[in-house]
This record gives C-alpha cells, structure tokens and sequence, in this order.
C-alpha cells in the first residue's frame, strides 16, 4: 500500500533540498519511496513538477493518470496552504 505525504515549503529550494535528503536515506535503505515530487506553482500561474521518476518511464497512460493525480492534489495542497495564510 502507498501512502501520499503532502509538505508544503516556503520555496522551492527547501523543497529541492528536502527531496535531496530523502534520495539520500533512501540510498541507505532506510525509507523506501515509489516517486517523489515537488511541485512549484510559479508568479505566473504555471504549474512545474519535478519527479524522481520520468513520467516517460511510467509510461503515456499511466503517466497522465499520475500527472491528473498530482495536479489535484496540487490545487488542494495550494487551497488550503492559501486558506491557512488568510486565516493567520
């Protein structure tokens, strides 16, 4: 069973960082990660994920079914991060 952990950062570099990390724990067996990903939501509005794993690796299919995944979870993670900021 997989389980999706969702953390927001400040910035985009914390987010790569953090990511840098958990690459290297999982290099000593310590975690076990199927993908990761940090997903940076520009000035612009554009939405940029990088990945772990290359969609094309997973393949055209599979890997539109992921990227539909994670584009929603993106708009509810950035919901609720612009919600709590509101409410703060």
């Amino acid at each position: 069973m997989s389980d999706l952990v969702v953390v927001t950062y400040p910035d985009e570099y914390k987010a790569a960082e953090v990511l840098a990390a958990l690459q290297r724990l999982e290099e000593k067996l310590l975690i076990d990660m199927e993908d990761a990903a940090y997903v940076v939501k520009g000035k612009d509005g554009k939405v940029k994920m990088h990945e772990t794993v290359p969609l094309t690796k997973i393949g055209a299919a599979s890997g539109l079914a992921s990227g539909t995944f994670w584009e929603q979870k993106l708009q509810s993670a950035l919901s609720a991060g612009k919600a709590a900021g509101q409410s703060a």
